[in-house]
């Protein structure tokens, strides 16, 4: 049996048997520009579980935190890991992957991302 490839935040969640993480946030799906994090959480079979029931719907049901609204990115994310451990019982520690996610320090540790190799 070969080796399960990890090449984003989705597959080491759904490597672990379903996790959390707070991502990034673009202003569109063509934009490279970040302006807020979510709490994006999947189920040990890779499906999407909310994490918002009254997100909007560019938000797609995950509890958001706008840097705008929070005065910078730091106080955002800390906000969320903040949220996320009084709602979702994850405490952290914290550890940013290769796709410039966070995601607990132990899945990072367990299930890192891989580069492809050419």
């Amino acid at each position: 049996m070969s080796e399960q490839r990890i090449i984003n935040t989705y597959d080491q969640l759904t490597a672990a048997g379903g996790g959390i993480a707070i991502i990034t946030v673009h202003s569109n799906g063509r934009s490279s520009r970040a302006h807020g994090w979510a709490v994006h959480r999947v189920d040990a079979r890779g499906d999407q579980v909310a994490t918002s029931a009254d997100a909007a719907w560019y938000e797609y049901k995950r509890k958001t935190f706008y840097w705008r609204l929070y005065g910078d990115k730091a106080a955002a994310l800390e906000s969320a890991q903040e949220w996320v451990a009084e709602n979702c019982g994850e405490p952290g520690p914290w550890k940013r992957n290769a796709m410039r996610d966070y995601v607990p320090e132990r899945i990072q540790k367990q299930f890192p991302i891989k580069k492809a190799k050419p």
